[in-house]
């Protein structure tokens, strides 16, 4: 009997796959992805979390997500900018 907790649904983790240009994923990569995916996600919302206590607020944002997110070297796009490089990529082609 497995006694590990899952974060992620095998088909949420076949999508995110999928979106980066996956076929296919054996049976054995799924806890990997979802252990490595819970980790990130984590690590990412302590790093929000650092920032909002800095600001002093009540509420954790998106911002401070980002924020925190880019003091670790990440950078995350919003809609418009990955409609535009989709857009750009499509036009090399």
């Amino acid at each position: 009997m497995d006694n590990t907790v899952k974060y992620f649904t095998k088909p949420s983790i076949l999508k995110l796959a999928r979106k980066a240009g996956v076929k296919s994923l054996s049976e054995d990569a799924y806890p990997v992805i979802d252990t490595i995916l819970a980790a990130r996600i984590e690590q990412l919302v302590r790093d929000g979390l650092h920032i909002h206590q800095m600001r002093g607020a009540r509420v954790l944002t998106c911002d401070d997500i980002q924020k925190g997110a880019e003091l670790r070297g990440m950078f995350f796009a919003d809609g418009n900018e990955l409609k535009q490089s989709k857009a750009t990529a499509s036009s090399m082609k």
